[in-house]
């Protein structure tokens, strides 16, 4: 969350007493959930593109502060608790990119922008750019008294996330594939 009683955005993280410098460009952060991944599967390079000082152990103080700065608490709105994925910004880049040109005549290819700046302007993007006719159809709740129920149901599916493949699943296709392949 910005602070707008600060001159300056947060350029470092403070875990373990210690301030650790960290790349704040959106670019980087975009990434953020990619790289938490792979440092749990071992692959640290992603870790440490974060940081462009000191790399700290990623203890659990580290890794939560790191989260604080990705998602900074904010005190609205209040989640529902649903949980539901609506944006993903590697499948939706291409409108996200239009949004923010559309909207704010800003152009991500050029843009440098501190990652806290970025995510103010993307949870702002207002009606009217097709990025929020796509979050609009894939939080449409059903409603079968909706006359165009039908017809928004039907987008909601079109426009629906690609929903992860499962260890199981993945090995089910393999050998359905290497049986039938």
């Amino acid at each position: 969350m910005i602070d707008l009683k600060e001159r300056e955005l947060p350029e470092a993280i403070e875990a373990n007493g210690k301030l650790f410098l960290i790349y704040t460009d959106f670019r980087v952060w975009l990434s953020f959930p990619d790289r938490v991944r792979d440092l749990e599967d071992g692959d640290w390079d992603g870790y440490k593109g974060l940081f462009s000082g000191v790399v700290p152990w990623p203890t659990e103080e580290v890794l939560g502060a790191l989260g604080a700065f990705y998602n900074p608490p904010r005190e609205v709105p209040r989640t529902d608790g649903s949980g539901e994925i609506l944006l993903d910004v590697n499948v939706d880049a291409d409108y996200i990119y239009s949004a923010f040109l559309q909207v704010y005549g800003i152009d991500l290819i050029d843009a440098d922008m501190h990652w806290h700046k970025f995510s103010a302007l993307l949870s702002s993007i207002p009606q009217g750019t097709m990025l929020m006719d796509i979050i609009g159809y894939r939080s449409y709740k059903e409603n079968s008294k909706d006359p165009e129920y039908k017809k928004y149901m039907r987008l909601k599916g079109l426009w629906a996330l690609p929903q992860p493949v499962s260890e199981e699943e993945k090995e089910a296709m393999e050998e359905f594939n290497r049986l039938f392949g």
